[in-house]
């Protein structure tokens, strides 16, 4: 990959690079839900100079015909709250809500 000047993230790359929460299931009823912070990425334009790519073509589907959209960072610090286990059953403030017992998900300041 050669890294190339730094971009303005637009709405896709802040999409695809911020991360709030992390979620892991060791069994259906056993979820557990994680907070998670961090500043903005900051992103570099890049380009791949080398793929070997075979997963694509191992499940059938067809390889993608545009163009790859590559960003590069040098990282960011990230601070994770402790896990919370979720309630069961289908969250009942909307869909787009976690619901985690004994705690709101936040991390401390």
């Amino acid at each position: 990959m050669q890294v190339g000047d730094p971009i303005v993230a637009g709405e896709h790359d802040v999409f695809l690079t911020s991360r709030w929460g992390l979620l892991r299931a060791a069994r259906p009823d056993q979820v557990r839900y994680t907070a998670v912070e961090h500043d903005p990425w900051p992103l570099q334009q890049a380009t791949v100079q080398y793929l070997d790519d075979t997963l694509v073509a191992a499940t059938g589907l067809p390889q993608p015909q545009h163009r790859m959209v590559v960003r590069y960072s040098p990282g960011v610090h990230v601070r994770i709250g402790m896990p919370q286990r979720l309630s069961p059953g289908p969250p009942t403030g909307g869909s787009d809500r976690i619901h985690a017992r004994g705690s709101n998900g936040t991390l401390p300041g």
